[in-house]
């Protein structure tokens, strides 16, 4: 008996082997949505922070120094002291600044400095370069 779709004769039923397969493919793909979501890499609020930090940055380290290696090193980052996340204090939670933009615990510092505050965190909260984020201001 010839296929009902392409006229072949290896036929099973009414349509052969190929011509069911094809079917059932395109009767599965047309009830499958194909919808593609995605997660932002930074969030509304976090790009709002961004803008006004990147701002905030560029007039903080101008005319400054290395707070580590002194007058002959210009900063080109900030080591933010008490974290980034969430408020510091009280004062700073009525005002609505956020620890990331919090310019009272900002260290500037050159790269070399920074990743050696990071490196050695016991050094740096002896120091004065960092403090601890377990204790209530």
């Amino acid at each position: 008996m010839p296929c009902n779709t392409c006229g072949t004769i290896k036929c099973r039923g009414d349509k052969c082997e190929t011509c069911a397969r094809a079917e059932r493919k395109a009767e599965t793909e047309a009830f499958k949505p194909k919808k593609i979501y995605t997660i932002k890499k930074v969030s509304d609020k976090r790009s709002v922070e961004l803008t006004q930090y990147s701002k905030d940055k560029a007039t903080f380290l101008l005319g400054r120094w290395c707070a580590l290696h002194g007058k002959p090193c210009l900063p080109t980052d900030i080591h933010h002291a008490a974290g980034k996340i969430g408020y510091i204090d009280e004062w700073a939670r009525e005002k609505g600044i956020t620890a990331f933009l919090d310019i009272r615990y900002w260290v500037p510092v050159c790269r070399v400095a920074h990743d050696e505050i990071e490196l050695n965190p016991n050094w740096a909260k002896e120091n004065g370069f960092s403090e601890s984020r377990l204790s209530k201001k």
